[in-house]
C-alpha cells in the first residue's frame, strides 16, 4: 500500500469521525464571527454592526489587528469571547477587495513550510508569507494573553475566503507551538482556498483533535484557488509520484471534511468524506464558477453590514470578470506545465 493511499484512507477516517458532529446552528454562529472580522473596530467595540452582531449575542469584542499588505489591501484578525458558552473566537478577515483576490490567484505558487519540521510540506506563497510576515507575531502575543484569562475555554478559529487560509495555518501553529492543547482547538472556515499540499494538510489532520469543517457553497470560485493539478477525469492529484522541484508544479490539496452546500439557496448540504471529492465543489469547471456564491453563505452575506468594510458593492461586473479571468489563466498555466513535463 502506497503512502498516498494510506494518507487518503486516514483522511477518510478522520472525516467520518466528524461527520455526525456538524451542527448547522453552530456553523452559522461561526460564519457570523467570520463576517464580523470584516467590520471596523469602532463598530465592534459595542458589538454594534447590525445583523452580524445581533447574531453574536453573548460575545464581547476584545481587539482587532490590521496590517497593510499593498496599497489599500490589508490582512486582519479580530478576537471575541463568550463567557457563557466558554467559546473564544479568533476570526481572520478575508480579502479586502477584488484586486487583493486577484493578487492571491496570480501569486498562488508555493513556498516551503518552515515554521515546524513537516517533511515535504509546502504552502501557498501568498497565504504563508502574509500569515508569517503580517499577522503571526501580533496574533500569538494577543492570543497568549487571552489564554491566561480563559485557560479552559474552547477556541474556535474561523474565517471566510483568505481568512480561512489564515485560520488553517493558525490552528496548526498554536498546537505545534504548544500554545493550546489540541483538544481545545476547532476550526470552521467558509469558501477557503487551498492552503498547502497533501503533506501540510495531513499535518493538520494529524494534530487537531477538535472540530474541523471546511464549508463550501455551490459554485463558489475561491475553493478552486489555487487550481489543483488534475488527471484526465478531473480528479485532483497529490503529486506523490512527482517530487522533482524542477517541475515547479504545485500539487495543492484541500483539508477535509468538506461540508458542501449543493444548492444556491443553501437549503441542503452533504458531508464530503473523501479528500478533493469530485462529487462536491470540485465537480464544477472553472468557467462555471460564481463570485455571488462566494459572497453569500448559509443564506446570508459573508461581509459586514457597514459600507466601510468589504462589501458586495466593490464587486462590479468588470471586477467579477477580472477575477474569473485570473483563475482561468492560473489554471491554464498549471495545465501547460503538467503537459510539458
Amino acid at each position: 500500500m502506497t503512502k498516498t493511499t494510506l494518507l487518503l484512507l486516514f483522511s477518510l477516517f478522520i472525516s467520518l469521525s466528524f461527520q455526525g458532529d456538524y451542527n448547522p446552528t453552530l456553523a452559522f454562529e461561526m460564519l457570523r464571527g467570520s463576517s464580523a472580522s470584516y467590520c471596523n473596530a469602532s463598530q465592534l467595540e459595542n458589538m454594534n454592526c447590525g445583523d452580524v452582531c445581533n447574531d453574536l449575542k453573548g460575545y464581547s469584542f476584545i481587539t482587532q489587528y490590521t496590517s497593510k499588505v499593498f496599497d489599500d489591501d490589508y490582512v486582519s484578525y479580530s478576537l471575541f469571547v463568550n463567557p457563557t458558552t466558554k467559546r473564544f473566537m479568533v476570526s481572520f478577515r478575508g480579502s479586502h477587495s477584488p484586486i487583493q483576490l486577484i493578487d492571491e490567484i496570480i501569486n498562488g505558487g508555493y513556498v516551503t513550510y518552515d515554521l515546524y519540521n513537516i517533511t515535504n510540506a509546502v504552502t501557498t506563497k501568498y497565504f504563508y508569507q502574509h500569515y508569517v510576515g503580517n499577522l503571526r507575531d501580533s496574533f500569538l502575543s494577543n492570543l497568549t494573553q487571552q489564554i491566561a484569562l480563559y485557560p479552559d475555554f474552547q477556541y474556535y478559529f474561523v474565517g471566510h475566503s483568505l481568512g480561512g487560509a489564515f485560520a488553517t495555518q493558525a490552528i496548526l501553529d498554536v498546537i505545534l507551538g504548544g500554545v493550546l492543547k489540541k483538544e481545545q482547538v476547532h476550526m470552521y472556515n467558509y469558501g477557503s482556498p487551498r492552503v498547502g499540499n497533501i503533506d501540510f494538510t495531513q499535518a493538520v489532520d494529524d494534530n487537531v483533535a477538535g472540530e474541523i469543517f471546511r464549508v463550501t457553497h455551490y459554485k463558489d470560485l475561491v475553493p478552486h484557488v489555487p487550481p489543483c493539478i488534475v488527471d484526465m477525469k478531473g480528479q485532483c492529484l497529490t503529486g506523490e509520484k512527482e517530487k522533482d522541484p524542477e517541475t515547479l508544479l504545485y500539487y495543492c490539496w484541500h483539508i477535509s471534511p468538506e461540508v458542501f452546500y449543493d444548492k444556491e439557496d443553501s437549503s441542503e448540504y452533504k458531508i464530503c468524506t473523501k479528500d478533493e471529492d469530485i462529487t462536491c465543489s470540485d465537480q464544477f469547471l472553472i468557467w462555471n464558477l460564481s463570485v455571488e456564491d462566494h459572497l453569500h453563505y448559509l443564506g446570508v452575506s459573508t461581509h459586514c453590514d457597514d459600507s466601510g468594510a468589504f462589501t458586495g458593492e466593490k464587486w462590479t461586473v468588470e471586477a467579477k470578470e477580472m477575477v474569473i479571468d485570473a483563475l482561468i489563466q492560473a489554471t491554464a498555466k498549471q495545465r501547460v506545465k503538467k503537459i510539458n513535463i
